[in-house]
């Protein structure tokens, strides 16, 4: 078969392009349909379980992006207000790290400062309030936006560069 009445055969063709981690899917050809929106995503990385040795066993699971051409840096408003805490408490009760002269605060102080702020997971009792606070230092210590040493937490540099301009 020739490659042209190959083509020529296609209901569909995509196009995927991928662009610091993010995937943008276009519709080259669509018969009968619009080609003209892509839809953009991203894979998250998980933790299924632990195998026999302790180490993670993972897989990724399919997160939409809206189309603005940009991977978001922390999932959700909660993940962003919990950096923008993270660093208020490192301004206000941080300390530097003698290992590599970091500047990080305990989980005490971030969490404090995360469940203060008013924007953080309004009209919710506290134990969901702290429940979503766990759950927003799970997601960005595994998602590498921030780093954590057995005791003290701080935000990474490419986050921090991110979301500095203010």
């Amino acid at each position: 078969m020739h490659y042209s009445s190959l083509q020529d055969a296609v209901d569909t063709e995509l196009r995927l392009k991928r662009n610091d981690g993010l995937i943008e899917v276009t519709a080259t050809k669509q018969r009968d349909y619009d080609t003209s929106s892509a839809v953009s995503f991203y894979l998250e990385p998980v933790v299924l379980c632990k195998d026999a040795e302790g180490d993670d066993v993972t897989s990724c699971v399919v997160r939409y992006a809206a189309n603005t051409g940009e991977k978001p840096n922390a999932r959700g408003v909660r993940q962003k207000i919990a950096i923008e805490c993270l660093k208020r408490a490192i301004e206000l009760q941080g300390v530097v790290l003698e290992a590599n002269g970091q500047r990080a605060c305990l989980k005490k102080y971030w969490q404090a400062q995360t469940l203060s702020d008013e924007e953080f997971c309004p009209d919710q009792k506290d134990e969901s309030r702290q429940k979503a606070f766990r759950s927003a230092v799970d997601d960005l210590v595994r998602n590498k936006l921030v780093a954590y040493d057995g005791r003290f937490f701080w935000p990474l540099e490419k986050m921090a560069a991110d979301t500095d301009d203010d």
